[in-house]
């Protein structure tokens, strides 16, 4: 029996529910890291709910919102795993990848829950990224809160001035949760940090031509295929949002040169990793990375629906049929 795109949606959203283990205080657990994941189980969940009428029982979105509080509960507002709980402390780290996730959740809880809690948490949070991104892109974590009380990287400074340096795991990933979370807001403080990082991002994350800047796929360089992508996304959503075509045109050519051509195998495969392989398979080769394969279709869609490159919807397909909104 063929299942329509809604079934599909409502049993990923079960799915979702059944990875809130009960054992651990029904956090997600068994991924890459607890905090992250939670902030992704919000921002997941929460569309869900919002796109198909998925009901999410009142007793584990209570667990999971009291979750989301305690790893938030640092003087950053940023989720972390908290290294006194056993399960949670191998993992426990400044995780500046989670700007996105934490953002994501707190902006779900906004648009979904009208939550003054994650609007204030949100606000603080984005005091505290405009501070860590420097005028050049460079990231200072020693101004976060918590620098110096979680284990973290040797230095807080972020590339060398001057060089090129990938900082797409950090605040190029974060850029489409601000958006959102600026439309949701209209707090003009997080339109100019989404400009900050989207002016930097152009140049440093794109190319005039639209091929994959060098420095991503250089063997000496952790470059992570998922967050590559969720910085075109931002950049994307930004330009859509501000009207500056020059960032959705270069969005387009990157898709179209540099995804198309260089990243996402026409089968649908890609790699974890860009650059260095850090995540090998049995055979030495990188692992393949589902959620990127998805993001590339994320653009097409939103480049075929929102700028009009109609051509794009061949690349979005389910089961070979094309996707219908």
């Amino acid at each position: 029996m063929t299942m329509k795109l809604k079934d599909r949606v409502t049993l990923a959203g079960r799915n979702m529910l059944g990875l809130l283990d009960a054992d651990n205080d029904f956090m997600p657990t068994g991924g890459y890291e607890v905090a992250h994941d939670l902030g992704r189980f919000w921002d997941a969940i929460l569309r869900v709910e919002e796109s198909v009428g998925f009901t999410i029982p009142a007793d584990l979105e209570a667990a999971s919102l009291a979750n989301l509080r305690r790893l938030t509960d640092n003087p950053d507002r940023l989720l972390h795993n908290r290294p006194e709980v056993s399960y949670m402390a191998p993992k426990a780290k400044l995780n500046t990848h989670n700007f996105r996730e934490t953002l994501l959740a707190m902006g779900g809880l906004i648009r979904r829950r009208r939550s003054h809690w994650a609007a204030e948490s949100a606000a603080h949070l984005v005091e505290v990224i405009d501070r860590v991104v420097l005028p050049d892109g460079r990231l200072d974590l020693s101004q976060m809160g918590t620098w110096g009380q979680l284990p973290g990287p040797d230095t807080p400074i972020v590339g060398k001035a001057g060089e090129w340096f990938d900082t797409t795991t950090t605040s190029g990933r974060c850029l489409e949760a601000l958006v959102w979370l600026y439309e949701e807001t209209g707090d003009d403080r997080v339109l100019d940090l989404s400009r900050r990082i989207a002016t930097h991002h152009l140049e440093y994350t794109t190319t005039d031509d639209g091929s994959v800047q060098p420095g991503f796929i250089d063997p000496k360089n952790g470059g992570h295929n998922h967050s590559y992508h969720g910085t075109l996304r931002g950049l994307l959503l930004y330009g859509l949002l501000t009207g500056q075509k020059e960032y959705v045109d270069r969005v387009e050519a990157t898709y179209r040169r540099g995804v198309r051509l260089q990243i996402v195998k026409e089968s649908g495969w890609t790699p974890h990793d860009l650059g260095k392989t850090r995540f090998p398979n049995d055979f030495g080769d990188p692992v393949s990375d589902p959620a990127s394969t998805g993001d590339s279709a994320q653009i097409a869609l939103w480049l075929a629906l929102d700028a009009g490159c109609g051509d794009l919807l061949d690349d979005v397909l389910v089961d070979g049929r094309r996707l219908n909104r």
